[in-house]
């Protein structure tokens, strides 16, 4: 995923990985037309076989959704007006709407007490859905 910030440095995004058992973070800068720097960021961790596109799965576990909403507001506490995504069409244009979107489940940083390793969504509303198994959320109606 795409990171545009003025703030983040390569640093804090190994830094963002910290205490996360088994979380690695490949990143590659790029340049950005909208903030100071870019990175594209690909998290390895618990979760399951990373798909390449090329043909199907590769060989290491990519993380989890709560792996990367720790992960990511980690990131936002260093710089709140970093957006991942595109700058047309970001998916987390800022730390206040992750945190919305996100229910803040994330908020203290730190994985949730009820983190397991795949969400079992179910929709309520369009762009609304909620875990069945614990209580994550996720409600894209706070895009902007």
């Amino acid at each position: 995923m795409r990171l545009h910030t003025d703030l983040i440095t390569e640093l804090d995004i190994h830094a963002a990985t910290g205490g996360l058992p088994n979380v690695y973070a490949d990143v590659f800068s790029h340049g950005s037309r909208s903030r100071e720097r870019a990175f594209e960021v690909r998290l390895t961790g618990n979760g399951y076989r990373v798909n390449s596109g090329n043909r199907g799965a590769g060989f290491e576990n990519g993380a989890t959704w709560d792996e990367w909403g720790v992960f990511l507001a980690r990131l936002f506490e260093v710089d709140p007006h970093a957006f991942w995504g595109s700058a047309t069409r970001p998916v987390y244009p800022s730390r206040q709407v992750f945190h919305q979107i996100t229910g803040n489940r994330f908020r203290e940083g730190e994985l949730p007490a009820d983190t397991h390793r795949r969400h079992t969504w179910e929709v309520h509303i369009p762009r609304l859905r909620e875990c069945i198994r614990c209580s994550a959320v996720d409600d894209f109606n706070y895009r902007p």
